[in-house]
């Protein structure tokens, strides 16, 4: 017991590093939901149901959806920070995380998008106030840099497709996807103003494969993954190898399952999209796959800077470090904000174009960056359950959205169902359980306090 109280108070943050009292404690705030990732805008009418008549005073707290690190270090925030936000006559903007994290990866074989899901929320969170406690915060102003002469009017952008309707353990967050045991799923996606017939494919599947005797070595038991590409009425397979589509077998009997995951290329007969199948077999000849499920796929691909207006007024850019230096044009953008760190983007200066471009000039750095061009006199995303004047939240609706970059909502077809473990006549949330269960147990009279 000392040793375990020891090491808790060797992890413990100083007294220092935390508030005297939280933001919220005093004023007036509304709490936002955020469902996906990119520019989100709340117009004069929003706000005046919240309880705002003047939108230059108002201002955007918190992290949205990406998920804190659970390790205790100097750098976790204790209170809520400040987003820069751009505000207009009529309506503020700003831009908005989802509960899905997706960012290039700086990949010496193929430009990769990875993605981090937070496994504890559907949505990402905002908090909004009018209070002076300290200047409302604009995007900070970066310079047009020397560029090379080479121009830019294209970017990476990604399709993700990601299902949580079920577990095959009995702990855990994660939850994985579509069940590809018999592989006779198909999955359909779309590409939007795609430049390019070639992409990069990026798989995750979740497999059960166990030794067929309890005699045979549990080591030497692996699987494969296969897909197959229809585009344009043509079927390709994409090329996983036993070294990129392997997934290992389930070593320990009490191992629920084993990932596989890789990137291959893949080359498309339409831009517009196509379909994606999945299969999985054992390679080895001495286990049996019992289940597969889809975890998730990442499509990387190439796509024309331009704001299609549909179904948003905004356009994602991603680019790798070799691309640094260079001048990037862009379509109908009247602004471009540097996202790649969400809490503090910062806004490019712009240089007038023929045709309607823009342009603007990354510059130098050591990771690759990720943009947002927008037109704030088009339509933006919509924030959701946002209360009337009352600096409360209504309950979020359970349903899931597939985050695939701003102007985009894939959305999976199936609830989470099993997230929740809700069954007809239990108590429906985790404060009722507890009521339930302290006075039968325990002889405890407990109360509850809402809190913001």
């Amino acid at each position: 017991m000392i040793a375990a109280s020891a090491a808790m108070g060797a992890q413990a943050l100083d007294a220092n590093h935390f508030a005297q009292s939280s933001r919220l404690a005093q004023g007036h705030w509304v709490k936002v939901a955020v469902t996906q990732t990119g520019m989100y805008e709340i117009d004069r009418q929003q706000l005046a149901e919240m309880g705002f008549s003047d939108p230059s005073r108002v201002k955007v707290y918190g992290y949205g959806g990406k998920m804190l690190s659970e390790i205790l270090t100097e750098d976790l925030p204790d209170d809520l920070q400040q987003v820069p936000a751009l505000r207009l006559s009529d309506k503020i903007c700003f831009y908005g995380v989802g509960n899905v994290s997706v960012t290039l990866q700086n990949d010496d074989d193929y430009p990769i998008f990875a993605r981090e899901r937070n496994t504890y929320s559907l949505q990402g969170y905002y908090f909004l106030t009018d209070q002076d406690t300290e200047p409302a915060l604009d995007a900070a102003q970066l310079p047009y840099n020397e560029a090379t002469d080479e121009r830019l009017d294209w970017s990476y952008d990604y399709y993700l497709h990601e299902s949580e309707l079920r577990s095959l353990s009995f702990t855990g967050s994660e939850l994985l996807g579509e069940d590809i045991t018999q592989g006779q799923r198909t999955f359909p996606f779309e590409l939007i103003n795609a430049s390019s017939d070639t992409t990069y494919l990026t798989t995750c599947i979740a497999s059960k494969i166990v030794r067929i005797s309890a005699t045979d070595d549990s080591s030497n038991i692996q699987g494969q993954f296969h897909c197959q590409l229809t585009s344009g009425g043509i079927t390709t397979e994409v090329p996983y190898t036993s070294t990129s589509g392997r997934i290992k077998g389930c070593v320990k009997d009490y191992t629920f399952y084993e990932s596989g995951s890789g990137t291959e290329m893949a080359v498309l007969n339409s831009r517009q999209g196509g379909t994606l199948r999945y299969n999985v077999v054992e390679t080895t000849g001495k286990g049996v796959m019992q289940v597969s499920l889809l975890d998730y796929f990442i499509i990387t691909y190439a796509h024309h800077n331009t704001l299609t207006g549909q179904p948003t007024a905004q356009c994602q850019m991603s680019y790798p470090l070799t691309h640094d230096n260079q001048l990037v044009q862009v379509q109908g953008a009247q602004h471009v904000w540097d996202v790649t760190e969400p809490t503090q983007p910062g806004s490019m200066q712009l240089k007038d174009g023929d045709n309607g471009t823009v342009s603007f000039t990354p510059g130098s750095h050591e990771t690759p960056r990720q943009y947002v061009a927008f037109d704030p006199n088009g339509t933006l995303l919509k924030v959701d359950s946002y209360p009337a004047c009352t600096g409360r939240a209504r309950p979020a609706h359970h349903h899931h959205r597939h985050p695939a970059g701003a102007g985009r909502a894939h959305r999976a077809t199936a609830p989470p169902a099993r997230r929740h473990g809700r069954d007809s006549g239990r108590p429906r949330t985790g404060v009722q359980r507890v009521l339930q269960r302290h006075p039968q147990r325990h002889g405890l009279s407990p109360a509850v306090q809402n809190v913001l």
